[in-house]
C-alpha cells in the first residue's frame, strides 16, 4: 500500500468518524465512490478566478498584478481577509455585490454536485488546501464547538448556583426575622434549594 494511498483511508475514516461534510473529501476520496466529482485543480482553478475578481474589483488590485500571482499568494488573501465568510458563494455568482453575477456566463455546464461542494468549500474556508488541511481545519472546528459547549455549560452552571445561593438567603431571612406559623416554617426549614431544581423549572 502506498503512503498517500494509507494517508486517504486514515482521512476518509476520520470523516466517517466524526460525521464530517463530504465536500471536503477530494474525488479519490471513497466518500465519493459512486459518484463523479471534479479533481481539486479544478476547485482551486474557479476559486482562484474569483478570488482575483474581487481582489481587483473591491481591493484594488491591478491585473498586471493578478496575472502573476502565485498559488500561495491566492490561498494567503483568501484566508487573510476572510473571503469566502465575507462574499457568500451564492450571492457573489448571482451578481448581488459589487463582483458581479457570475452563474450564467463563468459557471455555466458546470454540474449542480459541483456547484453544492464548489460552495460550501468556498463559504468554509477549505479552497486552496489539500484533502489533510481540509480535515485538520474541520476537526478544529469541532474541537472549538466542542469547548464553546464546555465553556456555556459552566457559565450556565454558575448562574444557577447563584441564583440558588440567592434563593437560600432569601429563605434564610425569613426563617430569621418573619413572623411565621409553626406549620410554616417547619415548611420553609424542609426545604432543600438545588442547581438542579432551577434546572427543572427552566425546562
Amino acid at each position: 500500500m502506498s503512503k498517500e494511498t494509507d494517508e486517504k483511508g486514515v482521512l476518509d475514516a476520520l470523516v466517517t468518524k466524526y460525521n464530517l461534510d463530504k465536500s471536503i473529501c477530494p474525488n479519490y476520496s471513497e466518500h465519493w465512490k459512486n459518484a463523479r466529482l471534479s479533481s481539486d485543480m479544478m476547485f482551486d482553478h474557479d476559486g482562484a478566478f474569483l478570488v482575483k475578481r474581487i481582489a481587483n474589483k473591491d481591493f484594488g488590485k491591478s491585473n498586471a498584478e493578478l496575472r502573476v500571482w502565485s498559488h500561495e499568494e491566492i490561498k494567503d488573501f483568501y484566508q487573510n481577509f476572510k473571503i469566502g465568510e465575507k462574499y457568500k458563494f451564492g450571492t457573489l455568482i448571482e451578481g448581488n455585490n459589487s463582483s458581479g453575477g457570475l452563474r450564467e456566463w463563468y459557471f455555466q455546464g458546470r454540474s449542480t454536485r459541483y456547484i453544492s461542494v464548489l460552495e460550501a468549500r468556498w463559504d468554509g474556508g477549505y479552497l486552496f488546501t489539500d484533502y489533510s488541511e481540509r480535515v485538520d481545519i474541520a476537526l478544529k472546528r469541532l474541537e472549538e464547538k466542542a469547548s464553546r459547549g464546555i465553556m456555556d455549560a459552566a457559565s450556565e452552571l454558575k448562574t444557577l448556583i447563584g441564583q440558588r445561593d440567592s434563593l437560600r438567603d432569601e429563605k434564610q431571612l425569613l426563617l430569621d426575622n418573619a413572623e411565621l406559623s409553626p406549620q410554616l416554617r417547619k415548611v420553609l426549614e424542609s426545604v432543600n434549594i438545588t442547581a438542579a431544581d432551577l434546572i427543572q423549572d427552566q425546562d
